[in-house]
């Protein structure tokens, strides 16, 4: 098994909008999310770095693990300066 499916859910795709992103058919992400067959490293190298486009850490293990939880990105924003006060 593994965590198409979630991924998915978590981006708000259906099967078609996230096979048309990581090129692939409605069919096979059907596939994939039913367990009847393997998701390609290329594949999978593509459904994490849509996850990280939109906002969400995500690894290869993310992938394959049977139900991950996609987070959030922290922002790398830097602090702002405080005026020191006189």
């Amino acid at each position: 098994m593994n965590g198409i499916r979630h991924i998915r859910k978590q981006l708000g795709l259906t099967q078609a909008q996230l096979a048309q992103a990581i090129g692939s058919e409605q069919s096979s992400i059907c596939t994939y999310e039913l367990g009847k067959f393997t998701l390609k490293p290329e594949l999978a190298r593509r459904v994490a770095e849509l996850a990280r486009e939109r906002g969400f850490e995500c690894t290869l293990d993310d992938v394959y693990s049977e139900a991950p939880i996609l987070r959030a990105k922290r922002s790398r924003s830097k602090p702002s300066k405080q005026k020191a006060e006189a």
